[in-house]
């Protein structure tokens, strides 16, 4: 487990705690992803339930081994991701603090397996059937294909994708 700051502690306790009332009502029933009002959605004040077929995620970056299908939901950005075999995140995420995604997500994974390595070096792998959280400071690849769902700070997220496509345009 990384040490982390005072700050950033409360922020991945808040937003764990909006994970898990979340992913309680997680149903996946087929293609369906159901998040419903009627258990969580008067916990937290302003927000309405929110229920959206994978297929209708906007696609906020797609390449040919990847795609990140996203949705912001208030503060959280919802991603149901795919990843092909030999998928790595590692040189894209060159440039930001450490070279790893500064952003802490929290999910599921649905089908395969992700690997990830974190700034001190620590690697650990979630599998199918698994839900995580990773905190600021890690990379990901994977072996084989695996798609999984992702709860993140959208502002965290929309830089991380920004530098990204920065990235991507500079390569072209």
């Amino acid at each position: 487990m990384l040490a982390l700051g005072a700050a950033e502690a409360q922020r991945s306790a808040a937003c764990e705690q909006l994970l898990w009332l979340r992913l309680i009502n997680l149903k996946l029933m087929g293609e369906r992803i159901n998040l419903s009002r009627r258990y969580y959605g008067n916990l937290i004040k302003g927000d309405k339930g929110v229920q959206q077929r994978k297929e209708q995620l906007p696609v906020a970056l797609e390449l040919p081994v990847a795609k990140f299908q996203v949705a912001e939901w208030g503060d959280t950005a919802v991603a149901y991701v795919q990843l092909s075999a030999g998928a790595d995140a590692t040189p894209l995420l060159e440039g930001l603090p450490n070279d790893k995604c500064p952003c802490p997500h929290w999910g599921y994974i649905l089908e395969g397996a992700i690997h990830i390595r974190y700034v001190d070096g620590k690697e650990e792998v979630c599998r199918a059937g698994e839900v995580f959280y990773w905190p600021s400071g890690h990379t990901v690849w994977v072996d084989e294909d695996t798609t999984f769902v992702e709860f993140s700070p959208k502002r965290e997220l929309k830089d991380v994708y920004d530098h990204i496509g920065r990235k991507l345009s500079a390569g072209s």
